[in-house]
């Protein structure tokens, strides 16, 4: 899917009132021995700071709603923050729960998965098979979670009041679904990004 189609599963519920919408995707947490590092473990502290100097700076709060997808790094920070400061969090998981457990949230000797499991008890969650049914063959779920996402946040405010905070180490790469398909999919129908390198910090 290119990034001016919408996916139907990006209506939000009626009753849905936000002055502003952050969509917050990124890199995963290194795995032990990642080479060359992206966003190592040790990272965590400092990005948490600067993801949430821009909340701050761009006044997220309570009449505000975040939506990410889940994954162990910048999605989970930034639920966690969001919620801090008192805005709605939604999480659209773009795998079966288990499956996306062991592929992007459980890391060895890491409290990522419980804290995904403390978010689903505050944050609205919304798996992609059940809304949008089964990728189309040859369709990474990763890029059309970050469709999903993008679409989503439209259709509660428009592009206008839409910002994508993506932690990202601003290197290019073709491969789907990641942050530099994020930022192309946001830059491409004009969405305000803030970036958060976890390599210049």
């Amino acid at each position: 899917m290119s990034g001016g189609e919408r996916l139907s599963g990006g209506s939000a519920p009626a009753e849905a009132r936000f002055e502003k919408v952050v969509v917050i995707s990124g890199h995963m947490i290194d795995s032990p021995g990642r080479t060359p590092p992206r966003f190592p473990p040790e990272a965590e502290g400092p990005v948490r700071r600067v993801m949430e100097r821009v909340l701050t700076d761009r006044g997220v709060g309570q009449r505000d709603l975040a939506i990410t997808g889940g994954a162990a790094g910048a999605d989970i920070l930034g639920a966690e923050l969001c919620l801090a400061r008192g805005a709605a969090v939604w999480l659209l998981v773009p795998l079966p729960e288990r499956e996306f457990l062991e592929r992007s949230v459980r890391l060895p000797g890491s409290d990522w998965v419980e804290r995904f499991h403390a978010l689903k008890y505050r944050c609205i969650v919304r798996y992609q098979q059940d809304e949008l049914g089964p990728p189309p063959s040859g369709q990474s779920p990763f890029a059309r979670n970050n469709q999903w996402c993008l679409d989503t946040g439209r259709a509660v405010v428009g592009d206008e009041r839409l910002l994508g905070l993506v932690v990202w180490d601003e290197q290019p790469t073709d491969r789907e679904g990641g942050a530099a398909d994020f930022v192309a999919r946001a830059t491409k129908r004009g969405v305000q990004i803030e970036i958060v390198n976890p390599t210049a910090l």
